[in-house]
């Protein structure tokens, strides 16, 4: 081994990056997570809903009214899409050059709403004697979402597309629901759900077949489903969830030959409910509730492989969420917001990664050891995280009733052993040496406060 070198400060950054990883580093997650905060500087709050194309949607609070947004990549590029004697506006999706969403009047009428990047560009899509609507999503010059007529005094929703004008409007509505609405477009698919005359939710796909627009019941077979909704689809992947034996469970849909077959995506371990919101690239993400934070996820088609991407904002945010996802050549963009209990207000966030999957290592070795407080005593519940040489972070655990830990599954090579005790202190080793199918021990971590 070589000669370790002790060291027992670092950054107060430092060490609250590394909390966050100890917190919920998702298993086989080599991607080192950027946060970019988009809340303009006149916003009193703000939420990222969709991203696509460089561009950025969603809302923002400027001089007490909701504002349709528009960002290209940072706070200061904010565009204010709320047209001129409009009460307020939300922008929902974007895709293409175009932003969709919706506008509302004095008298709180909902109108679905088109635009290509400036206020002035607005275009009313409220279909004629709609009560309210809104649109959802957009691809490829096709705009989605559903119109809410109040029918004998109850509201009536009806999924439905645009062509780029209110005159456009096609029905989705199949004839025997009770409910429908269309949430996400993409590849010639529309994704969302229809209710049936039970009340029961099923998650839906209206697909474009020789100008025909056929529906397709995604509803798992499964036993224990009650409900389920799908929420965006992507290449052969729909995604949304399906309420299993009383909770919500993220899930997706994967395209089979001419069938879609339902993956539950919910986390081992989550004791509450998660769901997807969106999917591009064979990525899915959206949210986990766990004893009671909810937490913006992101998974790459099975349960194992959840992201936290909580876990990446400063610990100012109580809880958040993702709503967006893309890829460019380079680099994978999450929108979405969380809540800073710093200012008592939610804050659009765009999470951003190059990531990159390692190759399975041939063989591993393990490190063990002990961790000490500054007075000698062993530390339980320390936690404790092994790093390599180009920053990613291997393997986590926590420290035993003796302040001892081991950590496996390492691929042979050089790494720096970090641990941290909330209260107590930090210690790091740098050059711990591991050999394929040897254990390397005597890897002491002795605390210092920080």
């Amino acid at each position: 081994m070589k000669s370790l070198n002790t060291r027992g400060h670092r950054s107060a950054g430092r060490i609250l990056a590394l909390s966050a990883f100890l917190f919920a580093w998702p298993m086989g997650a080599k991607a080192q997570w950027a946060v970019i905060y988009l809340n303009p500087s006149k916003a009193s709050s703000s939420v990222a809903t969709g991203v696509a194309d460089g561009q950025q949607v969603g809302r923002a609070t400027v001089g007490g009214i909701g504002r349709a947004s528009l960002w290209r990549g940072s706070a200061g590029t904010w565009v204010d899409l709320q047209p001129a004697e409009w009460a307020s506006s939300v922008a929902s999706g974007v895709g293409g050059g175009q932003q969709v969403g919706y506008v509302i009047d004095g008298a709180g009428v909902h109108h679905a709403s088109l635009w290509t990047g400036s206020a002035g560009s607005w275009v009313d899509l409220h279909p004629a004697g709609a009560g309210h609507s809104l649109a959802t999503g957009v691809d490829g010059g096709l705009q989605v979402g559903y119109v809410v007529d109040v029918i004998d005094g109850v509201n009536v929703f009806r999924a439905g597309l645009w062509y780029g004008t209110a005159g456009t409007w096609v029905n989705l509505h199949p004839n025997w629901a009770t409910e429908s609405r269309a949430m996400g477009v993409g590849g010639g698919h529309v994704a969302g759900f229809v209710v049936d005359d039970a009340g029961v939710l099923h998650a839906s796909l209206w697909t474009d077949t020789a100008g025909s627009w056929v529906w397709v019941d995604l509803h798992p077979a499964v036993e224990g489903v009650s409900l389920s909704s799908a929420h965006d689809v992507g290449g052969d992947q729909v995604v949304g969830y399906a309420k299993v034996d009383g909770y919500f469970h993220a899930g997706l849909w994967n395209r089979t030959a001419d069938s879609w077959v339902w993956v539950d995506l919910h986390p081992p371990g989550v004791n509450e409910s998660s769901g997807v919101l969106a999917v591009d690239g064979g990525e899915q993400v959206g949210i986990v509730y766990n004893n009671d934070p909810y937490h913006a996820a992101l998974w790459r088609g099975t349960p194992d492989s959840y992201v936290d991407l909580h876990a990446f904002l400063s610990r100012d945010f109580e809880d958040s969420l993702a709503s967006g996802i893309w890829h460019d050549a380079k680099y994978t963009y999450v929108v979405g917001y969380g809540y800073n209990t710093k200012r008592q207000r939610q804050e659009a966030l765009m999470w951003r990664a190059e990531y990159s999957t390692p190759a399975p290592p041939a063989e591993t070795g393990a490190i063990e050891g002990r961790v000490f407080a500054p007075n000698g005593s062993a530390v339980k519940g320390a936690l404790v995280t092994a790093t390599d040489p180009a920053g990613n972070q291997w393997e986590t655990t926590s420290a035993g009733k003796q302040g001892s830990y081991t950590l496996t599954e390492l691929p042979a090579g050089v790494y720096t052993v970090e641990g941290i005790k909330d209260g107590v202190g930090y210690a790091v080793l740098d050059g711990v040496q591991v050999i394929a199918g040897e254990t390397t021990s005597g890897v002491d971590l002795h605390l210092l406060p920080y």
